[in-house]
């Protein structure tokens, strides 16, 4: 093959899977994150597909009032229509060296948090995490007597 005949076979194929990665439809999805029943500020949410396909499609970081707006994967504000699975992390790990919100709420596979985007978008979203946890019950054994 001619050096000329492979640059246009390469640019046609570029060309071809180029226009073939369309961006869907983009809604705008804002709300607010609540840690504890307070404002979670710097707390990354993402949606995830909800059949578990693929890779996150749209995520937003909270600011100081924990309110949020959603951007797609290429940067274009908004999230294409459908069902997700949401996480929220702080990107930051305590002093154990985990994720400060538990996996209910940080993990694409044990989320419980969920979200219809409708066509039209929606600014009403508030996801609550709580994240305070009380310490296990240590077995103390009883005295029975004699």
């Amino acid at each position: 093959m001619k050096p000329i005949s492979a640059y246009l076979l390469l640019g046609l194929v570029s060309f071809v899977t180029i226009g073939c990665s369309k961006t869907p439809a983009l809604f705008s999805v804002s709300g607010v994150v609540k840690r504890d029943g307070k404002p979670a500020a710097d707390t990354r949410v993402r949606l995830h597909p909800a059949d578990g396909e693929g890779d996150w499609v749209a995520e937003g970081r909270t600011d100081s009032q924990g309110a949020f707006l959603l951007k797609y994967r290429n940067g274009q504000p908004g999230a294409p229509v459908g069902e997700y699975k949401v996480t929220l992390s702080t990107e930051r790990t305590d002093v154990e060296g985990a994720e400060t919100f538990p996996p209910e709420y940080s993990s694409p596979d044990q989320t419980t948090l969920t979200l219809n985007v409708p066509e039209g978008g929606t600014t009403t979203v508030t996801f609550e995490a709580s994240t305070t946890r009380t310490k296990p019950r240590t077995n103390v054994p009883r005295d029975n007597g004699p």
